[in-house]
């Protein structure tokens, strides 16, 4: 009985700590002179090109967004001014997603040629493309794919990616399970005699 007390009692101080901390959070949080908002309305008042959207921060005092930047003081007006015009194409989240998804397919195939357009993609300016085509090399387990690796880590500006790519071109060298044991099992069966 003392012991479940005495957890009582640990739960409820720890409690009482997270609660003066949350407050104290909440304090700080309500004197922060940051706007909490810097949304703004579509205005075409402003000169700006017809279904422009800028967005600003509000003026002190107000609760909503602005129409116009230069009604919020200096101090306030900290925030990059961003104009979207209607129409403009939506920028990427993903960039180069479907040059790692080509990739992949090709990966997946058996076309010899697949090889040349894998390792092309082995020295692009995207680490991450970079990286799906070296991955995808391996993924082939072709030792075919080791002359590519190995001329493009020769190539390769990037000393990382270039130490990846040996590692994988040695990887690929490796002799296979497959074949390690199709050696042993020649090695074992009797040769054939002729009879006379």
């Amino acid at each position: 009985m003392r012991r479940y007390l005495l957890l009582l009692g640990l739960v409820a101080a720890l409690a009482g700590i997270g609660i003066f901390f949350a407050a104290r959070r909440g304090q700080e949080v309500a004197n922060d002179p940051t706007p909490a908002s810097v949304l703004a309305e579509a205005t075409t008042s402003s000169g700006e090109p017809e279904g422009a959207t800028t967005l600003a921060p509000p003026p002190p005092g107000s609760t909503g967004p602005t129409r116009n930047p230069s009604e919020a003081p200096a101090e306030k007006r900290r925030y990059a001014r961003i104009v979207i015009k209607a129409g403009d194409p939506i920028p990427e989240l993903f960039p180069f997603e479907a040059e790692r998804e080509a990739i992949n397919n090709l990966a997946l195939g058996d076309d010899p040629a697949r090889f040349a357009i894998i390792a092309s993609n082995l020295n692009h300016t995207d680490a991450r493309v970079r990286e799906t085509a070296r991955l995808a090399l391996i993924r082939t387990g072709d030792r075919a794919a080791v002359p590519h690796l190995e001329q493009a880590a020769k190539s390769s500006p990037f000393p990382e990616d270039a130490k990846l790519m040996v590692e994988a071109a040695q990887f690929l060298s490796l002799p296979r399970f497959l074949d390690v044991m199709a050696e042993h099992a020649k090695a074992a069966s009797p040769s054939p005699t002729k009879a006379p």
